[in-house]
């Protein structure tokens, strides 16, 4: 059997900062997963608010440009200083620290891309209302608008291990395949179990994965669609290199991929995002952001993969 073309290995990897807490443990983590994989780190600090709406919001005058662009340069100088501190804290150094200012997710991209990362690293701010006012700013938006994988780690965030397997959900889309090749080479660089989980939606969703696993509604017989998602599931993991196990669910997506994620113990969630469009967006999108908001462990988005991937055609 033909194994699945791997994703590339983590070479270069960029971290968000914003010196919350969240943000630090952050950047421990993708300092971590720098060390053991070998990758360049990058940290980045972006500065999103213009100095005049904070003197307007302490009820003063509107800066001059020469004192707006003064506080903003003191600003990115303190920000320097701190990112350069925290990069010394770490673990594994970072080889560049950028400091910058603008529309933060954007502005993150774009470093991201000058800096040629193969993953972008973030910190959940927690589940509270305004926690996730602020998540939904910048890690929601990094997943829905970056190209390349995004992590977004909680503060006890730690790396997978032998005794702290992967979880990576498979609906056999592009997307889902290509989050499995992803979450295998991260699995067999850090020696960690991986475990593929396809969830068996209720009925009345249960046509979008059927088909495309291969069934059409006449064929809809409950031992034939076990058997069928099993023997695919099966299929895709002994096209993957190291330990891995497939596993059937069945009950909601984001529910079940937690459920299972706590009972093994895993240190993180693997799950494909299909772009931004179309009907197919919605239904992953709102599995990835919910996971994103809501797991208590770090979760990574693969965006899907480009039209000339070859795996396309197979999945």
């Amino acid at each position: 059997m033909t194994p699945l073309p791997l994703t590339p290995p983590i070479r270069r990897i960029l971290c968000a900062v914003d010196f919350a807490r969240q943000s630090k443990a952050a950047a421990r983590y993708a300092a971590m997963l720098a060390e053991r994989t070998g990758a360049r780190l990058g940290l980045a600090h972006i500065i999103g608010g213009a100095p005049d709406l904070y003197r307007l919001a302490e009820g003063g005058d509107l800066l001059s440009l020469p004192e707006h662009e003064t506080l903003m340069e003191d600003w990115l100088s303190e920000a320097q200083l701190q990112l350069d501190e925290l990069s010394a804290d770490l673990p594994h150094p970072s080889d560049r620290n950028i400091v910058g200012h603008g529309v933060v997710v954007p502005t993150l991209i774009e470093c991201a891309t000058d800096f040629d990362a193969d993953l972008l690293v973030v910190g959940s701010h927690g589940r509270g209302w305004f926690e996730r006012a602020l998540l939904g700013s910048v890690s929601e938006g990094l997943v829905r608008e970056a190209l390349m994988p995004v992590t977004v780690v909680r503060i006890a965030a730690t790396l997978p291990g032998p005794a702290r397997p992967v979880v990576c959900g498979v609906d056999f889309s592009p997307a889902s395949i290509r989050a499995a090749t992803w979450a295998a080479r991260q699995a067999e660089s850090l020696d960690a179990p991986l475990h593929l989980v396809h969830v068996l939606p209720h009925l009345d969703r249960l046509w979008m994965p059927l088909e495309a696993a291969g069934l059409h509604q006449p064929q809809l017989d409950d031992v034939a669609i076990m058997e069928t998602l099993r023997s695919r599931l099966a299929q895709i993991a002994r096209r993957l290199p190291g330990d891995v196990v497939a596993v059937i669910e069945r009950g909601g997506e984001t529910d079940r991929l937690l459920a299972a994620a706590e009972r093994l113990a895993a240190s993180s969630i693997v799950v494909g995002s299909h772009g931004r469009s179309g009907f197919a967006r919605a239904r992953i999108g709102t599995v990835a952001q919910r996971l994103v908001r809501h797991a208590p462990i770090t979760v990574t988005v693969v965006r899907a993969p480009p039209l000339d991937w070859p795996e396309r055609a197979a999945a």
